[in-house]
Formats: structure tokens, sequence, C-alpha cells
């Protein structure tokens, strides 16, 4: 397993405890390009487990692409909100992540190309800078940006962080 290049768990919602997700040691693997984590479709699960399985599921830092799926959780992973094990990040999909109010702030990736978030429908704004980060220039490489049912949106970041960013989505394309 030590050689794999791209890897999708699904049926989350089964895993027992945090601490069998932690057994996994995602962040061992060195060639790990391409992570999916999905969770079932259902309503009768436990939130906190879901938020504890997430956390423990650190991937390396190699990671490019990263999909999370159907996540019940009200907030991201520990591990999104710091820019080390995420930082070659080149695309991000969250889909259906019902529950989650804030995402981390992927703005601050310095590789990030293509951002997708569909069906995440109580997230409000961005966090704009990571633990630690003072980065000041949002989203410097992103090229597709594909937002579907942001319901509660109100503003890409917290109230007056984008001007102070220099963040200009407008150029997108």
């Amino acid at each position: 397993m030590n050689d794999l290049c791209k890897l999708g768990i699904n049926c989350l919602e089964n895993v027992k405890d945090a601490e069998e997700a932690c057994s996994a040691k995602l962040c061992a693997k060195r060639r790990f390009s391409d992570l999916t984590l999905c969770w079932s479709n259902t309503d009768s699960r436990n939130i906190d487990l879901d938020e504890n399985v997430l956390d423990k599921i650190q991937p390396p830092k190699c990671l490019r692409n990263l999909s999370i799926e159907r996540y019940m959780g009200a907030s991201s992973a520990i591990w999104m909100n710091n820019v080390n094990p995420i930082f070659n990040l080149e695309k991000i999909k969250l889909t259906y992540c019902l529950k989650c109010k804030t995402l981390p702030p992927f703005g601050q990736l310095p590789f990030l190309k293509s951002l997708t978030l569909l069906n995440t429908l109580k997230v409000k704004w961005l966090e704009s800078k990571f633990n630690g980060n003072e980065k000041s220039h949002a989203f410097p490489l992103l090229e597709v940006l594909h937002i579907t049912k942001l319901k509660a949106l109100e503003d890409w970041f917290e109230a007056g962080v984008a001007a102070e960013d220099g963040c200009d989505i407008s150029v997108l394309k």
C-alpha cells in the first residue's frame, strides 16, 4: 500500500472510532497524490464520529487532489486548517457536506487550481488565513471555481478580508 498513488475510501460511517481511522497512517504514504473520502447517504450518523474520523485521516504532504463527499461534520478537519498538510493541493472538491459551516482558508494554498463546492448548504464564508500564516494574496493560481447550492454563502471571506488579501475573484475565467 505504500506505493499507491490514488485512494478512495467509501462508507466511512462504518469506521468504529477515530483511532481506527488513524491506523491507516495515510500521512506516511510518500507517493500518494489523490484521495477521495466518502460517507454513505444516511441521516442516522454520529456527527461527532464523522468529525473525529476526518481529523485522524491526515493525508501526506504530497497530496495533490482531495475530494470529500457527504461529510456531516459542522467543522473541517484540524489538518485542513494548517497549511503544511495540504500545501501542495491543486484540486479540492467538497460535495454534500451539508452541515459544514465554514471552510478552511483554501485561498492561501499556493498551487490550488480548481475548487469545487457542491451542495455545501451551511457555509457562510471561507476562512481567510491558515493558523499562523500571514500570506497576503488569496487564490494565486485558481483557474476553475465551481459553486453550486451554497445557499448560506454571505461573502468570500469574513467582512473586509478580501480587500486586504488582494483577492480579485473577477479575474477567473
